[in-house]
């Protein structure tokens, strides 16, 4: 049976109110975390492999305007304080997270909300460590000439 989007709306809601979970251990490594750094809200939800609300946290807070992070700290320390809560919860310690992105901002306040999850020390869903780098071999930046036309290496006098 398919529940209606609402109806999921309102379980996920309850469980966040209630500060309830609903999942086994086993079910708890294959879970999904997001987060959202919304405008009046930071939202912390944990779905199953099926995309079914598992539990989630929220503090209000007032760290976005206009789709810009203005409170980087105040981000870092109520998505730190969720975080633990929830994985409390659920005996869980999560290493990555979706992060919810604002439509039409610019690349560069992209960077920060994903250096939220970096300072959380979540890697970004995908694997993409949340500003791009972390640990691990770095891209050599010495062979970007190689993308460069060959006539444009240097041209002898005659």
């Amino acid at each position: 049976m398919t529940m209606n989007p609402q109806t999921r709306i309102n379980r996920f809601a309850e469980l966040v109110r209630t500060g309830k979970g609903r999942t086994q251990e086993r079910q708890a490594q294959r879970a999904a975390l997001a987060v959202d750094l919304g405008t009046a809200n930071i939202v912390l939800a944990v779905v199953d492999s099926s995309n079914r609300p598992v539990t989630g946290g929220w503090r209000h807070a007032n760290v976005v305007r206009d789709g810009i992070v203005v409170d980087w700290l105040g981000a870092v320390t109520n998505v730190r304080e969720i975080l633990t809560e929830i994985q409390d919860r659920l005996g869980h310690t999560f290493t990555e997270a979706a992060v919810t992105i604002p439509p039409g901002i610019s690349e560069g306040t992209v960077k920060v909300f994903t250096n939220v999850l970096d300072a959380c020390e979540l890697t970004r869903a995908g694997g993409r460590r949340a500003r791009g780098r972390g640990p691990g071999p770095r891209r050599d930046r010495r062979h970007h000439h190689r993308h460069r036309p060959r006539h444009h290496r240097g041209v002898a006098a005659a």
